[in-house]
């Protein structure tokens, strides 16, 4: 659904729940849209404040990254990088940290507009 852009209303099509049928032993993720949403939203919540906690206690330097790209409408994406804190066994690490459409022409003051609100609202 998220590759393809579809909505999650998809998760209450008969084709989408046919799809668990033929698999044995998987399940879908929810039978229904408001409860499939709700999930996504608390798995994202619960690997953020992993993710704060991971990062809070990383002495080392961390870098911000954004990706931007055009192919369905002007979209950016903000990127944290940092190594873990092991030295013996360092390891690279990322994760995105903000996926945004921008409103209108994919310039710099677009951007910062969105950067401003994102930071503002932890969002």
């Amino acid at each position: 659904m998220v590759t393809t852009s579809k909505s999650f209303t998809e998760v209450e099509s008969e084709y989408f729940q046919a799809i668990f049928r033929c698999i044995p032993g998987i399940k879908p993720l929810s039978k229904s849209t408001k409860t499939a949403t709700t999930r996504i939203l608390e798995s994202t919540w619960q690997k953020s404040l992993e993710l704060k906690s991971e990062l809070a206690t990383t002495e080392i330097a961390v870098s911000v990254s954004i990706d931007g790209w055009t192919s369905k409408g002007p979209m950016f994406d903000i990127v944290v990088h940092w190594i873990t804190e092991e030295w013996e066994e360092w390891e690279a690490r990322e994760a995105v940290l903000h996926i945004a459409e921008l409103g209108g022409k994919h310039t710099g003051v677009a951007l910062a507009h969105v950067l401003r609100f994102s930071a503002t609202t932890g969002t």
